[in-house]
């Protein structure tokens, strides 16, 4: 983890080797959440005004499943040949001032 006086932050979150299963299950995991985060978010909006513009959320659900699509093929096409993935993800935040 690091921290700079800009008031950033980056975290990382997965650097290493694994196997095509092991790779599939951390991606996918953090694919799904995403997806179902934006899920909720959609119907929280819609249940606050059922005149709220839904297709942001359904733009990124969209975007998220071809994602994971992608990915799965990748690891399909990949794990034939006994190939292990190596893995680097960083999480970089900065902050942002409200825009109320």
């Amino acid at each position: 983890m690091e921290q700079d006086a800009k008031s950033n932050l980056s975290i990382k979150l997965v650097d290493g080797t694994f196997t095509a299963n092991e790779a599939r299950e951390i991606i996918l995991a953090l694919i799904n959440k995403k997806i179902s985060f934006h899920e909720l978010k959609s119907f929280q909006s819609w249940e606050k005004n059922h005149q709220t513009d839904l297709s942001p959320f359904k733009a990124r659900i969209a975007e998220l499943e071809k994602e994971r699509k992608l990915l799965k093929q990748f690891i399909e096409q990949n794990e034939e040949n006994h190939t292990d993935f190596e893995l680097k993800g960083e999480l970089h935040i900065s902050i942002e001032k409200n825009k109320k």
